[in-house]
């Protein structure tokens, strides 16, 4: 559950229902008829009734701030202390509206994940002619060696390197039909960056079918930093729009919402890919040509089995050496972070873009913009193996020591004081089967055993 949602369901509203309570004892306690009017009335008690939080909140402070001031005055005669009526109004009413602004803020939010993914289901559903869908994310980075039997080197943390998983999963409709591409990434670099991001779009959007012919280009991402940022934005709403002569719409999942096709069609897929070939006696992977090599050889087979299925393009990447100085953009008249949607119209000299705000608005704004170079010439961030790979080591030479031969020259006198295991040690495979079976022979006739003892102890 997203951390918002989370704070909204069990925090918020538990607290605005408590406050609620709070707020009809304490108007009881000043004019005990306060609330009859309220309750009298079946749509207002229908409302109180309900499951809307925000609707009863509104309902509160409609009551304390206006209504039962104007339309309920022989009440508030009647009332022991009719002074204090106003007073404890005026403070329980600035607190509800603390709360209803806090409150609204988390509701829209709901509301507005639900919005975006409302909207990415039906654009791939109803998915226009001439019309290309590109939805892409990353995986969680994928540690290796990943073997049949692993060595406990090979869980060590030091002597684990991590390879990044980027997946693009391409729609567009051809004669009627639906066709799905999928383009998975591999590369050693796992830093996830804008400028990374940026990189795998442009090689990745290339595939796409008929780009520059097509009437539109959507293209739909998480809010994640590496793909909703000014230097990212500026490569999906500037470059790839003015290179291709494409119209193209930008839209962004919201905030810890961005659960898409990709990783349901891609990365459930490529792990369930990993799973079946590491249960092969002798499966090794510790590099990221060797994974590729899985994947493609998984996807064939796939391909093979389902001709009318998805299309898997699986490769490393091609990255400069180092990182390469990249370009930025900034908005003069909004902000990125505000926004979930996003036209570009390709013309002249500059693409003109649109601000939607959401994707199925109905108005947009036009984006004033600028375009500056945002240089960098540090390293990639890669994944490292921290002390070596032990399994990638050849044997000791004649003369070579290591820590296996030191402990035996410095521990080898030092016998037990039960038995001597060097004489009674089972360290072949047929002893250490032959031992297992002989327990498991005796534990199956002591079962029968105890079974023979508790029926003779039965009376008839």
């Amino acid at each position: 559950m997203c951390d918002h949602c989370a704070v909204y369901k069990q925090k918020l509203v538990p607290r605005a229902r408590e406050f609620l309570g709070r707020v009809f004892s304490e108007m009881e306690a000043v004019c005990p008829s306060y609330w009859s009017p309220v309750h009298a009335n079946e749509a207002t008690a229908a409302g109180l009734g309900g499951t809307d939080m925000l609707q009863k909140l509104e309902l509160v402070r409609s009551y304390l701030e206006v209504k039962h001031e104007r339309q309920r005055q022989s009440i508030r005669r009647r009332a022991p202390t009719p002074a204090l009526i106003r007073h404890s109004e005026g403070r329980l009413l600035k607190e509800l509206k603390l709360r209803t602004k806090i409150l609204a803020a988390y509701d829209w939010h709901v509301l507005s994940a639900a919005r975006e993914q409302a909207s990415m289901r039906r654009t791939i559903r109803d998915l226009p002619l001439r019309t290309a869908y590109y939805h892409a994310d990353y995986c969680e980075n994928v540690p290796i060696p990943m073997a049949h039997h692993e060595t406990s080197d090979m869980w060590h943390g030091a002597q684990r390197k991590t390879l990044s998983l980027y997946g693009a999963y391409v729609v567009h409709r051809r004669g009627g039909k639906l066709e799905t591409l999928i383009i998975v990434y591999i590369s050693e670099v796992i830093e996830k960056s804008a400028l990374l991001t940026s990189l795998l779009l442009k090689q990745s959007i290339r595939h796409v079918s008929g780009l520059s012919k097509l009437d539109c280009l959507r293209m739909v991402f998480d809010a994640g930093n590496h793909f909703r940022s000014y230097e990212t934005c500026r490569t999906l709403l500037v470059e790839i729009p003015q290179k291709h002569a494409q119209r193209c719409v930008t839209s962004f999942l919201v905030e810890k919402h961005g659960k898409g096709p990709c990783d349901a069609e891609i990365f459930s897929v490529c792990r369930s890919w990993l799973r079946e070939y590491l249960m092969q006696p002798g499966a090794f992977i510790d590099s990221e040509e060797k994974l590729v090599q899985v994947l493609q050889t998984a996807a064939a087979n796939a391909m093979r089995k389902n001709p009318d299925g998805p299309r898997f393009l699986i490769r490393i990447p091609e990255l400069p050496q180092a990182r390469p100085s990249s370009k930025t953009m900034t908005m003069d008249n909004c902000q990125l972070l505000r926004s979930y949607c996003w036209e570009s119209i390709p013309g002249g000299r500059k693409v003109r873009i649109r601000n939607w705000v959401f994707s199925d608005a109905t108005a947009s704004e036009d984006v004033s913009y600028r375009v500056h170079d945002n240089p960098e010439h540090t390293d990639w961030r890669k994944g490292y193996w921290q002390d070596g790979p032990g399994w990638r080591r050849p044997p000791l030479e004649l003369d070579e020591d290591n820590s296996v031969t030191r402990n035996h020259a410095a521990q080898w006198h030092r016998f037990s004081r039960f038995e001597d295991f060097r004489h009674t040690r089972e360290d072949t495979l047929q002893q250490l089967c032959q031992r297992d079976e002989e327990r498991l022979q005796r534990r199956k006739r002591r079962r029968e055993e105890m079974a023979v003892e508790e029926d003779s102890d039965v009376s008839i």
